[in-house]
């Protein structure tokens, strides 16, 4: 269930939340927000975070993946699913970049963070307070927005310019200009129970 949850939040706009400054809007952001608002109305209040639709997920084998509720989420949105080979990470080596990165970037400032080894586990974590898992999520929706989508990443340039990397945000305002909007019509009733796909 939640690899459909995650895939439904990819396909429809991220609503500002209570306590988000208006700088996270997407109206004040590089992404075509006036634009966009003529093709989704959802926009209005969305926050600076691309709605994407992929063509093709890469995935490993994990229980999430593979699914008879993804699966059948992934059909209803007509998105290919290529599972990695079993044991070969370098398939979806940006994934694992990304996640590398995460780690770096926002997880190691959380209290109670044990790093990947014993050599950078901090000191006393058992008595620093700790988030709840919905509080993390908040936390790591609001950096994703305010950060992540704003920082220049090595991996997006321009053939034209490769001098100069990008932001999230920058590309993906570029690539809806050469491809298009099309909004995915999900609404709350197509997020479905544990035995029906994201399509309801």
């Amino acid at each position: 269930m939640d690899a459909s949850v995650l895939l439904a939040r990819t396909v429809t706009p991220e609503l500002m939340r209570p306590g988000w400054v208006d700088a996270l809007r997407m109206s004040r952001s590089v992404l075509p927000h006036h634009r966009l608002l003529t093709l989704d109305e959802r926009l209005e209040h969305a926050a600076a975070r691309p709605v994407i639709v992929p063509e093709m997920i890469v995935c490993d084998h994990g229980k999430a993946f593979m699914s008879r509720n993804f699966l059948a989420s992934c059909r209803f949105l007509q998105i290919d699913l290529q599972p990695a080979h079993k044991g070969s990470p370098f398939e979806k080596g940006h994934i694992e970049k990304t996640l590398a990165s995460v780690g770096t970037l926002f997880t190691q400032f959380l209290p109670g963070y044990t790093g990947n080894t014993t050599v950078h586990r901090g000191r006393h974590l058992d008595k620093q307070p700790l988030w709840s898992l919905m509080e993390l999520q908040e936390l790591l929706d609001e950096w994703i927005v305010a950060k992540w989508q704003n920082r220049e990443h090595d991996g997006l340039r321009d053939p034209a310019t490769p001098g100069r990397s990008f932001t999230p945000n920058e590309k993906y305002a570029a690539l809806v200009e050469a491809c298009g909007y099309v909004p995915v019509a999900l609404s709350g009733d197509d997020y479905a129970g544990p035995d029906q796909s994201v399509s309801g």
